[in-house]
């Protein structure tokens, strides 16, 4: 590399780029944003199964069929950090605003058909027995799903920069709000406020991501933003929003056919008994309170591998891989390893409303052997994670959509619909199901990627910015 390339590349921290620090430096940040969400659906499903039993579990069937819809919104919004990345790391900040204010506005437009959807048919991604709890949240959350790709484009503009410091406090914020929302707008107050159950946490939660939007908005137009990076431009590039469509979009509808088999497996499960759906919804709820992590991590793996490929700097990429592995395998001994030996910390709280003794024994028991697999699953998506960061650093996002679409459906809902409703498997086996998908799944990404550097795909000529 010449020193003028060297002069042109912008590194995202001070430490050596690739290196485990950097990572580490990267990616905690990520990981509290990324942890928004996941706090949002745990306390959401932890409070309410507090609540009742049945207001959890129809809360988290209603809520996976709203990520189904919401998921592509996401993923196309947040592929804005690729440009973002890109263009910080070529040093065009007068490009580097355009990609965000293209994804607010498909953000703003998908709204025109989610609403109608949200409003006229929820029964239709409900089961029957969950349509009075689940209908009225499945309504709110898919109303308001704008707000959820909004907040990822403008996250994006932050992260691709590796400006996190503001995602993190504003997460922290947000979840506080959500969790105070929670507590008084699903129990009520009484002689005040009558008990509101799913209502109550599906308005906590737009309550927080309101609060969000509104403080990443005001920060993307602040003053120094605005003379840098020209974020008061707020012009329709249909350039920037075709890129940003054509490359998020394979990825974001591989993630979307991907959580429609796990919503259609939540329906298997509802159907098979209440033991099954409840062992799985809080099996989801443990796994989804780690898999943050992950998701943290993908985005700090996409934001310094954009930046170094706008910047034509191709050397570290493979030391970034090697540090993204190591970082997984600490948190996974860290952080995982303890809920799965320790299950119990969580299954008592889940299980306090609960009155019939047998119920709290059956779903206790199997949950415990339910997590070692989860502890697996968790092991095995990290490293699909991983993978798909770098792949979509560099725009393989096609095979990301086949992969995850085809596996999600061949090696985890039919098994799930054989062994579980057909032979009437117990409900942790739904789980060994799902950790035979993540091995597969780690299998084919890992591949992918393996042969992308062995034909050193990744140079200059591949490079994505204009």
């Amino acid at each position: 590399m010449t020193s003028k390339q060297q002069i042109m590349f912008s590194p995202l921290t001070k430490y050596p780029i690739g290196s485990l620090r950097e990572m580490t430096a990267l990616s905690v940040p990520l990981m509290l944003s990324a942890l928004s969400g996941a706090l949002m659906m745990f306390f959401d499903r932890f409070i309410l199964a507090h609540y009742s039993i049945s207001a959890m579990n129809a809360a988290v069937t209603a809520g996976m069929s709203v990520l189904v819809f919401q998921i592509l919104v996401i993923g196309v919004a947040s592929i804005a950090e690729v440009y973002v990345g890109q263009h910080y790391g070529a040093k065009e900040y007068n490009k580097v605003a355009a990609p965000v204010w293209q994804m607010i506005w498909f953000s703003l437009a998908c709204s025109l058909i989610l609403i109608p959807i949200a409003q006229l048919i929820p029964e239709a991604f409900i089961p029957e027995r969950f349509h009075t709890e689940g209908a009225p949240y499945f309504k709110i959350l898919l109303s308001f799903s704008a707000l959820v790709g909004m907040n990822a484009a403008l996250c994006a503009f932050f992260i691709g920069q590796g400006k996190v410091k503001l995602i993190t406090y504003v997460v922290i914020l947000g979840n506080i709000i959500n969790i105070i929302a929670d507590i008084i707008l699903i129990f009520g107050v009484s002689s005040w406020l009558e008990p509101m159950g799913t209502k109550g946490a599906a308005i906590a939660t737009i309550i927080s991501q309101i609060f969000q939007c509104c403080v990443l908005f005001f920060a993307f137009l602040n003053k120094n933003n605005r003379s840098q990076f020209s974020t008061h431009i707020i012009k329709f590039d249909f350039y920037y929003f075709w890129q940003c469509f054509k490359i998020g979009f394979p990825n974001a509808l591989g993630h979307m056919i991907e959580f429609a088999a796990w919503s259609i497996q939540l329906h298997l499960l509802s159907m098979a008994s209440v033991y099954h759906i409840t062992v799985a919804t809080i099996g989801q709820s443990i796994f989804g309170l780690v898999a943050f992590t992950t998701e943290g991590l993908q985005k700090a793996i996409i934001a310094i591998a954009s930046n170094l490929i706008g910047a034509k700097h191709y050397a570290p990429i493979k030391r970034v891989f090697r540090s993204a592995f190591s970082l997984h395998l600490i948190i996974a001994l860290l952080i995982v390893t303890p809920l799965a030996l320790h299950p119990e910390w969580f299954l008592n709280d889940f299980l306090t409303a609960e009155k019939d003794p047998y119920m709290i024994q059956m779903v206790f028991t199997y949950a415990k052997v339910a997590a070692y697999w989860i502890f697996l699953y968790f092991i095995f998506d990290g490293i699909v994670w991983i993978c798909a960061g770098f792949l979509t650093a560099h725009k393989d996002t096609v095979f990301i959509l086949c992969t995850n679409a085809f596996n999600a459906w061949f090696f985890a809902l039919l098994p799930t619909y054989w062994f579980i409703v057909v032979k009437h498997n117990t409900p942790d086996k739904a789980w060994a199901m799902i950790v035979i998908y993540g091995f597969v799944n780690m299998l084919c990404f890992a591949w992918r990627l393996r042969s992308k550097l062995k034909q050193n795909i990744i140079h200059p000529s591949k490079s994505i910015v204009h």
